[in-house]
C-alpha cells in the first residue's frame, strides 16, 4: 500500500519517469515468463498480476457519466466531471471525485429546472466511502442538508475508487422514486490525444505485441502458469469495449493507437480450446476450462459466440475430424459447476447487479451447446450427463427465454421421435440407446415447463404429440419382437442378456412419458383400440407385466404423496415407483386419468379378466395391478364386475394357475372376500320388507347364498376337481398345484383351514353344497361314492383324530350331587372370540367317571358328522343328541390320513 501510494504520488512531478519505471516493470516479468525455470516463470506471472493491480489503481476517473433509468426523471443525464486537475489536463491523484449536472430552467417541461445535482462520494461513519446522487445545498454541500435521492455501497474496493454503473437503490428518505438508475461511463479525464495511452492502454499492448497469450496457451503449457494467467486474460478481455471514438475526429492520439486495438481477439480463446482437445494433460486442460468459464461473463458477444461455436463443432469433427465428446463434457460440467449463468436474465436486463452476467445471445449458444451433448450417440457413458441436465433444467426455466428454448428443444425431439416411429420392422438401422434417450428427453423438456405449457404443446394438433409417443412405442415393440426372432441375436447369449436388460428399462421409461403425456389434461385420453394394441404387442411376461402396471396406474387421477402413503391400495412397490415417477416435478400437480372410466371398465374386462389370458408366469406387480382396478371398481359399485361378470371367473383362474404362490395365495383371498361379501349383501337384501312389510323370500335354503345371484362355490370347486382329474390324465404337471390350492380353496371355505390366514371365511352354513346328480336325496351308496374324488375312497384314507370330550357341570351334579364339579365358564380366545359354549343337559352318567377325557377315534372321508357323532355317544355311553361338536384344532386336512410307515395325522375335535 505504501509503494502504491509513492507511485501515485511520484506520477504528479515526474510522469515521464514513472511511464518509465513502469516500462521497465514489463520487461522484467517478460524475461521472467520466459525463462526456462518454472520458480522464475511464476514469480514472473505474480509480477504480471501486480502490473495489472497497479495500472488499475492508476487509471483516470470517467470524464463524465450518463445516468439513466431513474424513477426520479430529472435525476437522469449527463454528469461532467467536476474535481481537481493537474496543470496539463490530467486528473489530481489521491483528491476527491465528483460529478456535476445543472438542469436549465429555459426548457419547457423539464421537471426540477434550475436545480444543481452532484454525483460524489462521501466517506460514513464506517469509514466506507458511498456513492450518492444528490441535491447539493449551497451553503453546505455534503452534509445532511444535501436532498438524495439515490446510493449506492460498495461492496468492493473497485467501487469505491468510481461510481458503478449497476448496483444503486432508492434513498431512505423517499427523495427519489423507484427504480434506481444505472450508469454509463464516457471518457478518460486525460488531456486530448491521451485517451488510450494511459498504463492500461500500455500493459494491454505489451502483453499483445509480446504475444503473452500464447506463452500461456503453447505447446509448453503448465497449469500452474494457466491458472496464475486468468488475471490476465479477464484483464485484456475487459479492454475490448473499454475505449469509445474520439468526439473530435480531427485530435490524433498520441500513442498511435485506435480504439480497443490491443484487448483479447477471438483466436486467442480458439487456442485456449485448441490446448484443451490437443493436451494429454488433464491437469493442464482442466486449468483452461476453469480459465474459460471464469472469462465467459466478461467476454463480448464477439468473442463468446465463436468460442462456443468452435465448441460445438468439436462434437460433429472439427480440423482434426475427430470428435471430443469427452472435452466439451468437461467444459460444460465445469461451466455447469461454476454457474455464472446462475442469474435470472430479467435482473441482467434490469441492471439491478452488480454482477457481470453473459449476454442472452451467449446464453443461447450455450444451451445449444448442452443440447447437443445431451443428444450425442455417445453421451449415456458421461458421468456428468445428469449434472448437465440439471442445469439445462434451470436455465429452461429462465424466463422469458426460456420458453423459447423449450419449445425449440421439443421440436427437436418430435423430429426424432417422427423418424424412430417409422422404424417398425427392424431393417433399418437405429441405435436404440439414444433413441430411448430421446424419448427420455421429451418428456425432461416437458418438466421443465409450466403446467399450462405443457398442457398446450401435449395437447396441440389433437395430442398430436401424445399419439406421436405412442406410435414411437409401437414401433420400439415391432422392432423388439423382430430382434427376437432373429437367429444371429439367439446365438449371441451376452448380447440378448444386454439387450434384455435395456429392454425392461427402455419399455419402463415409454410406459411413464405415456402416462405423463396422456395425464396432463382431459383433452388427451387413451382409447380401448390403443389399449388392445399395446396388449397385443406385449406379449411376453415381462412386458404383461410391465403393461398393466401402467394401466392401472394411469386408470385413476394421481393423489399427493400424503394420500398415495396412506393409500393400501398402492402397497406394491413397483406402482409407487411408477406412480410417483410420472408426478411432474416442476408443476407439482397430479395428473389425470389416462383413459376414461369406459375404457377402464373395457380394459378390466376384456384384458385383465380375458379366459385366455395366461397367470403362470406372472409375478405380484401383475396381481396388484389386478387387484387396484377391481378395487376401484368394486367401489363404484359396479355388481357385474363382482358377482356375475368375468372378475369372479378370474379370481379362480388366478387361484389355480398363478404360477407364483403368493399371488395365488392373495388371490385365494380377495376371491373369499369376494364370496363372503355377496353372501353378506344376500343376507341384508332377504331381510329388507318389500312395499307390502313382507320380507323377500329367498329362493335358496335358509343359511345358503343366492342360487339366483352366483353359482355355488361347492359347484365350482366340483368344476374344477373334474378339470383337475383331466390334468392329471393329460400329464398336466400344473393339474396337481391346482388340486392342492382347490382343496385349500375349499377348506378355507368351512372355516377348516390351519388358523394362520387372515382371510375371510365363509361359514359352513353359507353355502350350498349340491351334489351333481337330479334327487341326492333317492341317490344310491354307489352314486354318492362315485362323487367322492378319486384317492379318498379306499381303506388307506382312514385318519385318526383325538377327541377331547367335557361334561357339562349339570351333567356332573345329577351324577354326583355331593362332589360336583363347579359351573365352568365359556371358554374364548385371546381376540375374545368363543372357542367352547358349555350347554346344560340332562343324561346318563357316562361310563368314563372324569368330567374331562380323550380318546382316538378313525375316520373316513365319505364319513358323515352324524357318524362320528354316533360313534363319540358310544363310547362316552351318551345320548347321541345332547352329543354337540364345539371346536377343531390341529394340523390341516390331508388327501391321505395314513402316511409312509403307518405315521398318521391327527386332529384334535372338542365335544360337550
Amino acid at each position: 500500500m505504501i509503494f502504491r501510494e509513492s507511485l501515485i504520488g511520484l506520477i504528479l512531478t515526474r510522469r515521464a519517469e514513472t511511464y518509465a519505471f513502469y516500462e521497465f516493470w514489463r520487461g522484467l516479468a517478460l524475461k521472467l515468463i520466459t525463462s526456462q525455470s518454472l520458480p522464475l516463470k511464476l514469480f514472473g506471472w505474480d509480477q504480471v498480476s501486480d502490473l495489472i493491480e497497479a495500472s488499475e489503481v492508476m487509471r483516470p476517473p470517467p470524464k463524465s457519466f450518463i445516468v439513466s433509468g431513474a424513477g426520479t426523471t430529472f435525476v437522469n443525464g449527463k454528469y461532467n466531471f467536476t474535481g481537481l486537475k493537474t496543470d496539463d489536463g490530467f486528473f489530481r491523484p489521491l483528491s476527491e471525485i465528483s460529478y456535476e449536472m445543472k438542469i436549465p430552467n429555459n426548457v419547457p417541461g423539464k421537471v426540477g429546472g434550475g436545480k444543481t445535482l452532484t454525483l460524489f462520494r462521501c466517506t460514513m461513519r464506517s469509514k466506507q466511502k458511498w456513492w450518492f446522487l444528490s441535491e447539493a445545498d449551497e451553503e453546505q454541500p455534503g452534509t445532511d442538508k444535501d436532498i438524495d435521492y439515490y446510493q449506492h455501497k460498495p461492496t468492493t474496493q473497485n467501487e469505491e475508487a468510481e461510481p458503478p454503473a449497476c448496483g444503486w437503490s432508492t434513498s431512505p428518505n423517499k427523495s427519489g422514486e423507484d427504480p434506481p438508475p444505472n450508469l454509463q461511463a464516457i471518457g478518460l479525464v486525460v488531456p486530448n490525444g491521451e485517451e488510450y495511452n494511459t498504463l492500461e492502454h500500455q500493459l494491454a499492448k505489451w502483453a499483445i505485441e509480446n504475444k503473452v497469450i500464447k506463452l500461456v496457451l503453447g505447446d509448453s503449457a503448465h497449469r500452474e502458469i494457466v491458472s496464475r494467467s486468468t488475471d490476465l486474460i479477464r484483464f485484456l478481455a475487459g479492454m475490448c469495449e473499454k475505449d469509445e471514438p474520439l468526439e473530435d475526429n480531427s485530435i490524433v492520439s498520441k500513442a498511435g493507437v485506435t480504439p480497443n486495438e490491443y484487448c483479447l481477439k477471438a483466436e486467442h480463446l480458439l487456442l485456449a480450446w485448441k490446448t484443451c482437445t490437443s493436451k494429454a494433460d488433464a491437469a493442464v486442460s482442466d486449468e483452461v476450462y476453469q480459465l474459460l468459464v471464469s472469462i465467459l461473463p466478461n467476454l463480448s458477444n464477439d468473442l463468446a459466440l465463436p468460442l462456443i461455436h468452435e465448441i460445438q463443432n468439436s462434437l460433429k469433427g472439427g480440423a482434426d475430424k475427430k470428435d471430443h465428446l469427452f472435452e466439451v463434457a468437461e467444459f460444460c460440467s465445469t461451466l455447469a459447476s461454476s454457474n455464472p449463468m446462475d442469474i435470472d436474465a430479467g435482473a441482467n436486463a434490469g441492471g439491478n447487479s452488480s454482477v457481470a452476467v453473459i449476454s442472452d445471445e451467449a446464453r443461447a449458444a450455450v444451451l445449444k451447446l448442452l443440447w447437443s451433448v445431451l443428444t450425442h450417440p455417445g453421451a449415456s457413458s458421461l458421468k456428468c450427463y445428469e449434472e448437465l441436465k440439471a442445469y439445462v433444467t434451470n436455465e429452461l426455466r429462465v424466463e422469458p427465454i426460456g420458453k423459447v428454448h423449450r419449445e425449440t428443444f421439443l421440436g427437436s425431439c418430435k423430429e426424432t421421435l417422427t423418424v424412430n416411429a417409422r422404424k417398425i420392422t427392424g431393417a433399418e438401422s437405429i441405435d436404440e440407446i439414444l433413441a430411448l434417450r430421446m424419448v427420455k428427453l421429451t418428456r425432461f423438456v416437458l418438466e421443465a415447463c409450466p403446467r399450462d405449457q405443457a398442457v398446450v404443446l401435449v395437447t396441440a394438433d389433437n395430442a398430436s404429440l401424445a399419439v406421436l409417443l405412442f406410435r414411437e412405442l409401437t414401433a420400439y415393440l415391432n422392432r423388439r419382437a423382430v430382434s427376437l426372432a432373429s437367429p444371429q441375436l439367439k446365438k449371441q447369449t451376452s448380447s440378448m442378456v444386454s439387450a434384455d436388460n435395456h429392454h425392461q428399462l427402455a419399455l419402463s421409461e415409454r410406459l411413464h412419458i405415456i402416462r405423463y403425456a396422456y395425464g396432463l389434461s382431459d383433452r388427451a385420453d387413451m382409447s380401448s383400440h390403443q389399449l388392445d394394441h399395446l396388449w397385443s404387442l406385449c406379449a411376453v411376461p415381462g412386458d404383461r407385466e410391465a403393461l398393466m402396471i401402467f394401466l392401472a396406474n394411469a386408470a385413476n387421477a394421481e393423489m399427493g404423496p400424503a394420500a398415495m402413503a396412506m393409500n393400501p391400495a398402492l402397497n406394491d412397490t413397483s406402482l409407487q415407483t411408477q406412480q410417483s415417477h410420472s408426478v411432474s416435478s416442476h408443476s407439482k400437480q397430479p395428473l389425470l386419468a389416462a383413459y376414461s372410466d369406459e375404457v377402464r371398465v373395457y380394459a378390466f374386462q376384456n384384458l385383465f379378466c380375458a379366459s385366455s389370458f395366461d397367470w403362470e408366469q406372472l409375478g405380484e406387480g401383475a396381481y396388484q395391478s389386478f387387484q387396484l382396478l377391481f378395487k376401484s371398481l368394486k367401489r363404484e359399485t359396479r355388481t357385474s364386475l363382482t358377482s356375475q361378470g368375468p372378475a369372479l371367473d378370474a379370481l379362480w383362474k388366478i387361484c389355480l394357475e398363478a404360477g407364483n404362490d403368493d399371488v395365488a395365495s392373495q388371490a385365494m383371498k380377495d376371491l373369499l372376500a369376494v364370496y363372503s361379501a355377496i353372501a353378506s349383501t344376500e343376507r341384508q337384501q332377504a331381510s329388507i320388507p318389500n312395499a307390502w312389510n313382507k320380507s323377500r323370500v329367498n329362493s335358496s335354503t335358509p343359511g345358503s347364498l343366492s342360487g339366483s345371484r352366483m353359482e355355488s362355490l361347492a359347484q365350482r370347486v366340483f368344476q374344477c376337481l373334474v378339470r383337475v382329474k383331466e390334468g392329471l390324465e393329460a400329464d398336466d404337471p400344473a393339474a396337481e398345484r391346482s388340486a392342492e390350492r382347490c382343496l385349500r380353496i375349499l377348506n378355507a371355505s368351512i372355516g377348516n383351514s390351519s388358523g394362520e390366514s387372515t382371510m375371510d371365511s365363509i361359514p359352513a352354513g353359507d353355502v350350498n353344497f349340491s351334489l351333481p346328480m337330479s334327487d341326492p336325496s333317492s341317490a344310491s351308496v354307489s352314486e354318492v361314492l362315485r362323487t367322492v374324488p378319486h384317492g379318498m375312497r379306499g381303506q388307506a384314507c382312514y385318519r385318526t383324530i383325538v377327541i377331547m370330550a367335557r361334561r357339562t357341570p349339570t351333567q356332573n351334579q345329577v351324577a354326583n350331587s355331593s362332589g360336583a364339579a363347579p359351573t365352568l365358564p365359556p371358554i374364548r380366545d385371546e381376540a375374545g372370540n368363543l372357542i367352547v359354549c358349555h350347554t346344560n343337559g340332562a343324561g346318563r352318567q357316562a361310563a368314563p367317571k372324569q368330567s374331562n377325557f380323550r380318546f382316538s377315534l378313525d375316520v373316513h372321508p365319505p364319513e358323515t358328522l352324524s357318524s362320528i357323532k354316533a360313534n363319540i355317544s358310544k363310547y362316552c355311553d351318551h345320548p347321541i343328541a345332547l352329543v354337540t361338536p364345539l371346536a377343531r384344532s390341529g394340523r390341516c386336512a390331508m388327501t391321505g390320513g395314513r402316511l409312509p410307515g403307518g405315521e398318521t395325522t391327527q386332529t384334535n375335535l372338542t365335544s360337550v
